[in-house]
């Protein structure tokens, strides 16, 4: 099995910053994210089922509490839920015309919508926020696994989990060497350097 036919992988680190007796401690700990070679719509096109009802369940399953990735900004969302009565064919106020958000993709990102009647996903809105975000399934990349990806139907751990754990799974040297890394992007930084209140010593 070729794993990266499946997906890639992206690197990034998580950082904090708190008081340490009378310095600030920046805490950074490096981190992964899964991004899978295909695309929402494809992920949703998987399901054969051919009880439109019974699709929709496991489609919904799929994809709530998700995350995914938009390919036109590269940002992360987290999806609620999948609306079926929703499609690139819904139209939206945009300033002072209403257009569908085909169309909106395109005059914005230049992007051609190709299947005009794929359900639209729902993103998870943030605390006090009245307003639906929708996203379209083509032009979103799903990030992590799914039940079904992860787990056989004895309940064992599937082959392409094994695979996947050699590559987050690091050894404390090969962690060593990416913080290290990461140290010397920042002291070699301008910017960074240009602080005068800013000193950088690196403890591990």
């Amino acid at each position: 099995m070729n794993l990266f036919v499946f997906c890639v992988f992206l690197t990034g680190f998580v950082t904090s910053i708190r008081h340490h007796e009378q310095k600030m401690l920046l805490c950074v700990e490096s981190t992964y994210n899964v991004v899978r070679n295909e695309t929402a719509l494809e992920t949703l096109n998987k399901s054969k089922d051919t009880d439109v009802i019974r699709r929709r369940v496991y489609q919904k399953k799929d994809f709530k509490d998700t995350i995914v990735m938009t390919v036109y900004n590269r940002k992360t969302y987290h999806v609620d839920d999948v609306a079926f009565d929703e499609s690139p064919k819904t139209k939206i106020q945009c300033k002072n015309d209403t257009v569908t958000l085909a169309e909106y993709y395109k005059s914005k990102y230049d992007t051609e919508i190709k299947d005009l009647d794929q359900p639209l996903l729902i993103v998870k809105p943030s605390p006090g926020d009245p307003y639906i975000i929708y996203l379209i399934p083509e032009l979103c990349q799903p990030i992590g696994m799914t039940n079904r990806m992860t787990i056989t139907s004895r309940g064992q751990p599937t082959a392409l989990v094994k695979d996947v754990a050699k590559y987050l799974h690091q050894r404390p040297q090969e962690k060593a060497k990416v913080l290290n890394n990461f140290m010397k992007r920042m002291l070699e930084n301008e910017t960074v350097c240009s602080l005068p209140f800013f000193t950088l010593s690196y403890i591990y």
